[in-house]
């Protein structure tokens, strides 16, 4: 495990990346993901949103939906 001595050192680690293809590659993918579901949300609403979480059966779907997204 990781020793710090003090805060910054544990900010700084967290937000610093290498510089390999491979995280990008990765960071691309899951970016791609995200935006096809943000507009899967937007087109759809009615699929994506609080009937979606009524058929996973989640308790209150209507507020779930219009909190979530």
């Amino acid at each position: 495990m990781y020793k710090f001595d003090n805060i910054n050192e544990i900010i700084f680690k967290i937000l610093t990346t290498d510089d390999s293809k491979t995280t990008l590659i990765i960071r691309v993918m899951v970016g791609t993901v995200f935006l096809s579901k943000g507009i899967q949300k937007f087109l759809f609403p009615e699929l994506m949103g609080a009937v979606r979480f009524e058929k996973i059966g989640l308790p209150s779907p209507e507020f779930l939906g219009s909190f979530v997204g």
